[in-house]
């Protein structure tokens, strides 16, 4: 499956990104929402796994809202965050496949890509984009 992993943190992304990539998945890499929305018009993706990029750790923004449902035009969302309202909201509400909350566990995380990411899988090639800070 080719996976668009969107998270700014390097040391998740990297963990991340190998621990898919190690159960077959091709994954690209972006460190903000608009790097993501770009690599999304570029090519199919089978399934996005992304940070939450709002800035209020009480509730969803409306321009959050609208990123996260953006992504979800192109591909099912796997949302990976730290932020606690995220206890309160149904992934439905966001247009997100499932939401994981930081710290999760890896295990989580693989049955939500496999659950989220059914379905037919894009079979061209899947660069590797490094993340920002590691260029």
């Amino acid at each position: 499956m080719r996976v668009l992993l969107v998270e700014d943190d390097e040391i998740l992304t990297t963990l991340v990104a190998e621990i898919l990539t190690g159960e077959g998945h091709r994954v690209a890499c972006a460190a903000t929402p608009e790097h993501a929305l770009a690599l999304l018009g570029s090519r199919a993706w089978d399934l996005v796994v992304t940070d939450s990029f709002g800035v209020d750790y009480d509730a969803p923004s409306d321009e959050e809202v609208a990123q996260l449902r953006s992504l979800a035009t192109h591909a099912p969302v796997v949302m990976i965050t730290g932020r606690t309202w995220t206890a309160r909201v149904k992934p439905a509400e966001l247009g997100v496949a499932a939401i994981l909350t930081k710290p999760f566990d890896l295990d989580d995380l693989l049955r939500s890509v496999e659950a989220a990411g059914r379905g037919p899988t894009v079979e061209e090639p899947c660069p590797v984009t490094t993340h920002p800070s590691a260029r």
